[in-house]
């Protein structure tokens, strides 16, 4: 259970001057948002180029908020009357940064934190379940890892915490490097490096260089942990001094898995040549993960018996590689993200399953690729042809996948495009027969998990129209 926030504490941290009501005033927890405020947390209103929390500090309180950190102390334009408590500093997103900074100062917490283009999420929460069969553990919330997602986290960690898990993301050189300096991990994890937020980092080189910062940050005596089946990682550990260890396949590496066994319920592997280790769901490239979370696990003391023992218990997170049958159809909702690796690795993974049905993949777009968008999307597309029977490509730009797939000789008359979600499900509904797997895969803001919620909402019955429905003309 984390600590509550002292006003003391918040006062000292952020620097702020008090408005209202003193001593010895505690708050239950933090909140940026005032929709999901709680009874006794205090309210941060944050300010930025779409947004003002300023104008809901009002409502904050009204939910339960007994305070508020806020950069304007008017309360008669926030709304307020003279006994709201108001905590009055510069900058809203400042003082969030030093709460985080002075908690992860005064926690004896063990942090690992957690990097790559694909895979951070799924590592984060299955060394969250490593460590909290040992003791109190502090994780991200969902894919919380950006510089709001990050001291959210921090800001959680108290005195009883063991263990403190940070994700850390970024779209833009120089913001691990920021995010790094709240967090300084004992432990830092690269899951892999891929092309991904090109749009910002420009290509793969300035992936390695931005990500390299994660594992320059560790703290002195710590460890760092790389993928060693992937080629870039392994290069951009050879940057780093100390404690270095590797996961993967390949024989040399520190943390290994062989005799990979994937089915439709999970997968299962011998770690090191001895243990054997089950990790209850779908996907042979969460092996990957599991050697990440476990590698990670040892490095802060836990023993890979006991890992692997909780590894038992783990539960994916939402969207990434969900399988569920839906009228006999094998629906696999990885919608949560896409780049061109993990697109790739989806539809290399639905080859496994067993069904003597076709394979249908509906693609989004991937984005932030910058220049290259046009070209990876088609080779995407000429990927997809040789695994897939038909490919639905949902939104614009995803349209250069069905041009990638066409290129290659695919059957025109096997490829859709759509404008939408909803446009989907009407592609899908006629299309579809039992036995059947089709894998959902775009990037986040295409919002596909919409196609396997409406996959499972449709009736039975036909569809009144096909509109929207384009297949591309021979």
């Amino acid at each position: 259970m984390t600590d509550k926030l002292k006003l003391s504490e918040i006062l000292e941290a952020t620097r702020g001057v008090l408005q209202g009501a003193a001593g010895q005033v505690a708050f239950e927890g933090l909140s940026i948002d005032s929709r999901n405020v709680r009874q006794g947390e205090l309210f941060v209103a944050l300010k930025g180029p779409h947004f003002d929390g300023h104008q809901f500090v009002s409502e904050a309180f009204v939910r339960g908020a007994r305070g508020a950190v806020v950069m304007n102390g008017d309360r008669g334009a926030l709304g307020l009357d003279a006994r709201s408590l108001l905590i009055q500093v510069e900058d809203g997103h400042q003082a969030l940064r030093d709460l985080a900074i002075h908690r992860r100062l005064h926690t004896s917490a063990r942090i690992a934190a957690i990097t790559g283009s694909n895979g951070k999420t799924t590592t984060k929460d299955l060394l969250a379940c490593c460590c909290s069969s040992r003791g109190e553990t502090v994780a991200s919330h969902l894919s919380y890892n950006n510089d709001i997602g990050v001291p959210l986290t921090l800001v959680r960690l108290g005195s009883r915490a063991k263990y403190g898990i940070v994700e850390v993301g970024t779209n833009a050189p120089g913001e691990i490097a920021s995010l790094t300096a709240m967090v300084r991990p004992d432990v830092a994890v690269l899951t892999q490096i891929a092309s991904a937020h090109l749009e910002g980092l420009r290509d793969v080189q300035g992936v390695a260089r931005e990500k390299q910062a994660l594992l320059t940050s560790v703290s002195p005596g710590g460890t760092v942990i790389v993928n060693g089946d992937d080629d870039w990682c392994l290069r951009v550990a050879e940057q780093c001094q100390g404690d270095v260890q590797t996961f993967g396949e390949r024989r040399f590496v520190d943390h290994r898995a062989e005799r990979i066994r994937p089915d439709a319920q999970g997968t299962t592997f011998i770690y090191n040549g001895t243990l054997e280790v089950r990790i209850p769901f779908p996907g042979a490239f969460h092996v990957s993960n599991a050697l990440a979370a476990l590698a990670a696990a040892s490095a802060l003391g836990i023993s890979p018996l006991h890992g692997a023992k909780a590894l038992e218990k783990a539960t994916p997170p939402p969207m990434r590689f969900n399988v569920q049958s839906i009228s006999d159809v094998t629906v696999v909702n990885d919608a949560y993200n896409a780049n061109p690796r993990s697109v790739r690795t989806a539809l290399n993974e639905i080859q496994n399953f067993g069904s003597k049905g076709r394979k249908v993949a509906v693609l989004g777009a991937m984005r932030e690729l910058g220049s290259d968008e046009i070209r990876q999307h088609e080779a995407v597309g000429r990927f997809a042809a040789e695994r897939v029977d038909h490919i639905v490509a949902v939104g614009a730009p995803a349209a250069n996948i069905l041009n990638g797939a066409r290129k290659s000789g695919f059957p025109r008359g096997s490829l859709s495009q759509v404008a939408n979600p909803a446009e989907a499900c009407l592609v899908l509904k006629p299309l579809l027969r039992p036995g059947d797997v089709v894998l959902i895969k775009g990037s986040r803001s295409e919002r596909l998990d919409r196609v396997a919620d409406g996959l499972e909402m449709q009736s039975s019955s036909p569809p009144q129209s096909e509109g929207g429905r384009a297949v591309l003309p021979a």
